[in-house]
């Protein structure tokens, strides 16, 4: 299930089919979407870490090394947000 906020106060949802897992078809609801709140059953958390998992090993080093110090950023600000800060 993806939610949007298309304006304020409305807001959109959009299911999945049963089929995309299976065919990776994911990415494409969610660049239609631009989801603003994704929920989804571990399952689905599950393929779509496998996936960047491997996008992850085909990338080359310098991208990998890129890639951790953005997830390392990324970690710490919500860190930040989760303990009230900004």
């Amino acid at each position: 299930i993806v939610t949007t906020a298309t304006k304020p106060g409305t807001m959109a949802g959009f299911f999945a089919r049963p089929y995309d897992l299976k065919e990776k078809a994911i990415k494409d609801r969610l660049s239609i979407a631009k989801p603003t709140v994704f929920l989804g059953v571990p399952l689905v958390w599950e393929k779509i870490a496998d996936q960047i998992r491997s996008l992850g090993a085909q990338a080359s080093a310098v991208r990998r090394q890129v890639a951790g110090v953005a997830k390392g950023l990324a970690l710490e600000m919500a860190m930040r947000s989760q303990l009230g800060g900004n």
